[in-house]
């Protein structure tokens, strides 16, 4: 296997530069409301509001683009444009309120468009015009080459015989699917139901793919934004490792079953690629950044040394941390560049960047929330490798405080390239894909896989701060090599089945469990679990307990027990806890300074119709909903719904409904209903069930062995003031607000906040 000159390097694909102007928002909301509809306005409409700008382009004959269109149109319009005169735009978002204004910032940045060679003495000029907050050129983004080491990344070259007839599977040489310490573990997600990334949506930002490649056809939603370069085995690469079909053949994808698309960065902007990205993504899919680009220390435009994560422009971030606020989860990643993002040099703006920029490498400062990807070893000896210790930083990967996690950055196997298997492009796949570029969409997939588990489960569901908690919290721990200390952070590898039980831990667990009519808390760690009482102004430990120790039958173990709810599910005015693991269900009650364990049942066991399965089962809320004092457990799976309720050391199981069931007008499916809040919304002592779905949302009543239907809407009903969207409004908690002993419920929305009665 030969590779590539370092001529041919340079010729790998690449963004043009791009001359970026900040307008001071005054003026960029003087200039919307002149030409809120205009894709130029450089001519009359610019001269209008800001003169000596308009003249310093018309001497170049260039022309000033909106970056953020939508949002510059928007913001011409006023904060007192009436709301029927607001469109629901190209993001998603609901029609706006009165009073609602597109994010504050994007409507500031412009693109110029004048030639290349040109773009630094008009940035230069402009730094000085009225109204000019910035002017910068940013350098193009690239994708690795790494001439500045001996093992340069992605230069491989396709084997010169014949494939096979048919093409084999190399599955088993994908050992970044494996469990943990050597993979993501997605192979445990794969047994549950969602765990291939159903029903999620990711959208690829990178130059050029191959989307008739034979293990690319399942799921591939095209091209969404730009031009598909020539230049493709990038990005052909990385769509195998997101979404390799599952047919027997090559490679599988850790997400196989998710829609897979692409936007490119060839021919546009480089924040349109990202912002049309976004706009074909909904809160809770992913967005996947293959890029990197010049910082300070990137001196020698044909070496990677200096090279960084995109964030740190200010029109990227801006894109970013846009998508971000929507709820989609960006994954980044954080360059070849061999940078310490946390040295000093990042914290000095380039000339030109607006003075509001920080530094967004410093995790002090304002966030893009995107997830920022370093590049560790794989397994010592994999594929007989050897690049070190495992999960130790690669040398070219970027690393500090803002990395969140790594992913194999050598030996991953995908579709591409043509050193595994050669023959024609469409059944090329490669065994030695590298780079943050490589490793990113490895963390990308084992999000995924969980957040198809979470998907139709609410509160479970990852967000972009939540995917970026987790990650740091939990996963198998970065590794030393010689030169490369821990310190030289690149985070965590992924593991999902760590995930999954991180995601599912309840963050407030707090009741009387000793009857006195005090709350105590409840508390758990690595080490095992305890309770908390007040005493004066400390805490006492009334129970506390190592891993290991067994409660009656239960044996705890807080690395994959789900501690909590905690209620009175026997009725003696006295919380108890509902634990939950892979093998099981159990109640632990509180008895002096240890634990009872009243009711304890493997997986498999029939409560009445219900059959237990803790691996696609969900407790989605405990709550009182037939009024006998008692607290019921609310639980759905991929079948069904049901509620169970203690029976001594059992459960019964007095409602139990399969998907297709319509209580009064709503259709049940598991799938897509979120069971949003649980509270007595009607007064009458008994918990009601607050359910929404992408149609609308309505409330269930235990009614005996059923649940009968009180309200129903659909989307786009007015409560009042307030237009229903369950696509952005966020529904719950729900709480007696007013006092008048029903419960109410707060609801928010990109646009504001609210409360239904």
């Amino acid at each position: 296997m030969g590779t590539t000159t370092n001529e041919d390097q340079r010729d790998l694909p690449r963004s043009e530069p791009e001359l970026i102007v900040v307008l001071q928002p005054e003026h960029a909301r003087r200039l919307a409301a002149v030409a809120p509809e205009s894709r130029d306005v450089s001519g009359p409409a610019l001269t209008s509001v800001a003169g000596p700008l308009s003249d310093v382009l018309g001497a170049h004959g260039a022309a000033l683009v909106p970056l953020f269109p939508q949002a510059f149109a928007e913001s011409g319009r006023g904060p007192s444009a009436p709301a029927e005169e607001r469109q629901e735009g190209d993001d998603g978002v609901s029609p706006a309120a009165p009073g609602a204004e597109p994010e504050g910032e994007l409507p500031t940045y412009f693109r110029v468009e004048a030639p290349t060679e040109e773009l630094e003495s008009i940035a230069e000029e402009l730094r000085g015009s009225d109204g000019v907050a910035g002017a910068y050129v940013r350098p193009p983004i690239l994708l690795p080459t790494i001439e500045a080491v001996s093992a340069p990344l992605n230069t491989m070259v396709p084997r010169p015989e014949e494939p096979a007839a048919a093409t084999p599977d190399f599955t088993s040489r994908q050992g970044y699917l494996d469990p943990a310490p050597a993979g993501v573990d997605a192979r445990f997600a794969w047994t549950i139901a969602g765990g291939r990334g159903a029903n999620l949506r990711i959208v690829d930002c990178e130059h050029g793919w191959l989307l008739d490649h034979e293990d690319l056809l399942a799921n591939n939603g095209g091209v969404v934004s730009g031009t598909n370069n020539a230049s493709n085995d990038h990005g052909t690469a990385v769509f195998g490792i997101l979404g390799g079909d599952r047919d027997g053949k090559g490679v599988t994808g850790i997400a196989p079953d998710a829609w897979l698309a692409a936007s490119s960065w060839t021919a546009q902007a480089a924040a349109t690629a990202i912002t049309d990205a976004a706009n074909s993504l909904r809160p809770g899919d992913f967005l996947l950044l293959e890029g990197q680009l010049g910082g300070p220390n990137h001196t020698n435009p044909n070496s990677d040394v200096g090279l960084i994560a995109l964030e740190w422009w200010p029109d990227l971030f801006a894109a970013i941390r846009a998508a971000s606020n929507r709820g989609i989860i960006v994954v980044e990643a954080a360059g070849n560049g061999f940078q310490n993002l946390d040295d000093p040099v990042y914290s000095t703006p380039q000339n030109g960047f607006p003075s509001t920029w920080r530094n967004p490498f410093n995790t002090a400062n304002p966030q893009s929330g995107a997830v920022m990807v370093g590049a560790g070893a794989p397994p010592a000896g994999f594929n007989g490798s050897a690049w070190g210790p495992d999960r130790s930083r690669l040398d070219y990967s970027n690393y500090g405080n803002r990395v969140d996690a790594q992913g194999w950055g050598r030996e991953v196997v995908s579709t591409g390239y043509g050193d595994l298997q050669g023959g024609t492009p469409q059944r090329r796949y490669t065994a030695e894909f590298a780079g943050t570029s490589s490793a990113s969409p490895i963390v990308l997939g084992a999000l995924a896989v969980v957040q198809g588990i979470a998907t139709g489960r609410g509160p479970l569901r990852l967000t972009p701060a939540r995917a970026r908690s987790l990650l740091r919290m939990v996963g198998t721990p970065q590794q030393a090599a010689p030169s490369r200390p821990v310190t030289q952070r690149i985070g965590h590898r992924p593991d999902a089945k760590q995930l999954l039980t991180a995601m599912k831990r309840v963050s407030a667990r707090a009741a009387d469990f000793d009857g006195d009519h005090r709350a105590e808390v409840l508390v758990t760690s690595p080490w095992g679990i305890g309770i908390l009482k007040q005493q004066g102004n400390t805490f006492s430990n009334p129970v506390i307990a190592p891993n290991g120790t067994r409660f009656g039958g239960w044996l705890l173990n807080t690395a994959d027990n789900l501690i909590g709810p905690v209620a009175d599910f026997d009725g003696d005015g006295r919380a108890e806890v509902l634990v939950t693991s892979p093998w099981g269900i159990g109640i632990l009650k509180q008895q002096g300074n240890t634990f009872s364990n009243p009711v304890i049942a493997a997986n498999g066991t029939r409560f009445g119709g219900w059959l237990l399965n803790t691996a696609d089962n969900h407790v989605a809320a405990v709550a009182d909903f037939d009024g006998d004092g008692r607290a019921e457990i609310l639980v759905t799976s991929p079948w069904g719904i049901g509620i169970l309720k203690q029976q001594g050391n059992t459960f019964s199981n007095p409602v139990i409904a399969a998907n297709g069931t319509r209580f009064g007008g709503w259709l049940l499916n598991t799938a897509d209903n979120h069971v949003a809040a649980v509270a007595d919304f009607d007064g009458d002592g008994r918990a009601e069930i607050l359910v929404t779905s992408p149609w609308g949302i309505g409330i269930l009543k235990q009614q005996g062995t059923t649940f009968s239907n009180p309200v129903i809407a659909p989307n786009g009903t007015r409560f009042g003031g307030w237009l229903l969207n369950t696509a952005d409004n966020t529904l719950g908690p729900a709480a007696d607000f007013d006092g008048d002993g029903r419960a109410e419920i707060l609801v928010t929305s990109p646009w504001g906040i609210g409360i239904l009665e």
